[in-house]
């Protein structure tokens, strides 16, 4: 069942940033790089349940911080690309009787990898590594704190292979 839970306020910036180097000789004028980060800040009033809460940032589900960046390699029959990115934790349920112990997502960092080669026009083979360095991230109950790490989810590096055929 949905809720209507009171007013809500978002606020925020995005910033994009994407450029093909195209100016490079030979091959390396496959090169790109690419980065964007969002910044949001949020405010609601929960029909006043709760009046105060200890952390900023608060409407559920909303991510403050978030932002990707990656090189690109696309030429010939190669496309290639290293992706980072972050997000902020964020408030993902929260406790209306006690505040202090609403459910809360940590921040990440991931890297991500990925491969392509095209064997021909609608056949190529691919290779796409998520999560490269196995970064963890927390799920916890309670206010962010650096000791919480060790209630952590483990999202394990994902590999997937295979051969892509478009009709």
């Amino acid at each position: 069942t949905r809720v209507n839970t009171g007013d809500g306020r978002v606020e925020g910036i995005e910033f994009n940033y994407v450029q093909q180097l195209a100016f490079l000789p030979g091959r390396w004028r496959g090169l790109g790089t690419m980065a964007n980060w969002t910044v949001l800040t949020s405010a609601g009033d929960y029909n006043g349940l709760v009046p105060a809460l200890p952390f900023k940032n608060y409407l559920v589900g909303l991510r403050p911080r978030s932002g990707n960046a990656g090189l690109t390699y696309d030429y010939g029959r190669w496309d290639l690309r290293l992706m980072w990115n972050f997000a902020s934790s964020y408030l993902i349920s929260l406790d209306v009787s006690d505040p202090s112990s609403s459910e809360i997502i940590g921040g990440r960092e991931q890297w991500d990898f990925f491969m392509r080669f095209r064997l021909s026009r609608p056949v190529s083979v691919f290779l796409d590594v998520i999560n490269l360095a196995q970064d963890n991230r927390a799920r916890f109950r309670g206010l962010y704190r650096a000791d919480r790490q060790t209630q952590t989810n483990v999202f394990p590096r994902s590999i997937s292979a295979g051969v892509q055929v478009r009709f």
